[in-house]
């Protein structure tokens, strides 16, 4: 059988790679055509990252690498079973996607399917290992793929899953996810996991994420999805204004430097708008010419922010540099006693963690306990919001939509139309004024 087939639309691409870099690395597939389909999958074959010739796509032609010929004519005659099986697939409608690509790949090596996907643990595993393939990697200054911390939320949602079934007694498949477990699930949520209502809203939402993948992979799905619908409610969270700003600044904590060195830190956070892990990691070689240059951990996007005149004066206090790190455990716990110390007691609606059931409890606490790391980027974005031009602000923050970015603050619909109702009746007294003058 001829390895390329007459069609008239492009072949897909090819190619082989190694993962790391020992005596044993796999070698991976790569399937790619067009913009739609670009998928990674292992083969059962591994050699010695030494051996692995990555311009050519096989192992070098070297005396100790003894089984190379072996795995290359392997490699190359996959390649051929692979477009083949594309080419006619592709034209009788079947659904292309990495599970396509794994089971093309076992059909050629003659290994067996042992695992039925159609069972949902099954297909939630399957789905987390295709996540980890798909992990964040930069391209330019973007960040493209997963991230650790969504692998991490799925995982979790998967082990919820498996709870479930086991306080429930029955195994679920695909089709299984339908209404009723909908209503039993979010029950099962509430009172046997005790999750507040945001918790299990997206747990809904995570769930139909995975079965609709499946579904975009060919398995029979219920067709009770569509209507399972996760939601968020509306969160209270607590920000600090100006002028509190200025009271943590300008007190004194000489005597206590610990909580000195922490305030700093606060400082710094609230007026570069970034999450603990970006500010905390700040050094010398961030500044550049009155500016802070660096990347984002989570998002890998390039931020540029202006020094503020206070952190121009905590880092002269450093001789030019930033304070001691210090960890994001020890930070939180710090702040909290730096705003009760300078007297931020007043009862504020917010959540906060019970530590006998240890889940988060919505009521009325004293301001300086509800304060977390998390304050910095939030104070920045709602303090500055209206000031400044909204992009001007995501673009410091990291939010990729300005629909994200309102919903951070807190912002509504309405909340915007006030604004705008303002603005025109300042703009009218304005106009009255100068016809008077």
């Amino acid at each position: 059988m001829a390895i390329f087939s007459q069609t008239n639309y492009p072949m897909p691409s090819i190619k082989f790679f190694i993962s790391g870099k020992s005596e044993n690395s796999t070698i991976y597939v790569r399937f790619v055509h067009g913009r739609k389909y670009d998928f990674k999958r292992a083969t059962h074959l591994s050699t010695n990252h030494n051996h692995w010739n990555p311009e050519r796509e096989e192992v070098r032609k070297i005396a100790t690498a003894t089984n190379r010929d072996e795995i290359n004519q392997y490699l190359f005659r996959l390649k051929g079973h692979l477009i083949n099986k594309f080419t006619t697939d592709y034209a009788k409608g079947v659904t292309i996607s990495s599970f396509w690509l794994a089971s093309q790949i076992r059909a050629f090596s003659n290994q067996r399917e042992d695992t039925d996907l159609n069972n949902l643990d099954n297909y939630c595993h399957y789905f987390i290992s295709n996540l980890s393939t798909k992990k964040n990697k930069s391209k330019g200054e973007v960040t493209i793929g997963v991230s650790d911390s969504t692998i991490k939320k799925y995982k979790n949602i998967v082990r919820k899953l498996e709870g479930f079934q086991s306080y429930t007694k029955k195994k679920l498949e695909l089709t299984d996810i339908d209404h009723r477990f909908e209503t039993d699930f979010i029950k099962y949520l509430r009172e046997v996991e005790t999750l507040n209502p945001n918790t299990i809203g997206r747990s809904i939402k995570f769930v139909k994420t995975i079965l609709r993948d499946a579904q975009d992979n060919g398995f029979k799905v219920s067709p009770q999805l569509t209507k399972i619908q996760g939601w968020t409610s509306e969160t209270k969270f607590v920000t600090l204004h100006e002028e509190e700003i200025d009271i943590i600044y300008e007190y004194d904590f000489s005597n206590t430097p610990y909580l000195d060195n922490a305030r700093d830190w606060l400082i710094i956070g609230l007026f570069t708008g970034q999450r603990v892990s970006d500010f905390m990691s700040f050094n010398s070689e961030v500044v550049k010419e009155g500016f802070l240059e660096f990347k984002q951990r989570k998002t890998g996007k390039k931020v540029i922010v202006p020094l503020h005149e206070y952190v121009r004066t905590i880092m002269q206090k450093y001789g030019g540099s930033f304070p001691k790190k210090i960890s994001d455990a020890r930070f939180n716990e710090y702040i909290k006693l730096v705003c009760q110390r300078v007297g931020l007691t007043n009862m504020v609606e917010g959540s906060l963690n019970n530590p006998k059931t240890k889940r988060k409890e919505e009521g009325f606490y004293p301001k300086y306990k509800l304060v977390s790391s998390h304050i910095c980027r939030r104070s920045f974005a709602t303090n500055h919001y209206g000031k400044l031009p909204t992009t001007l602000l995501m673009s410091v923050t990291g939010h990729s939509t300005e629909k994200m970015f309102l919903k951070y603050i807190g912002k509504t619909p309405m909340d915007n139309a006030n604004q705008l109702k303002e603005y025109w009746e300042a703009l009218e007294i304005r106009k009255k004024d100068n016809k008077q003058q």
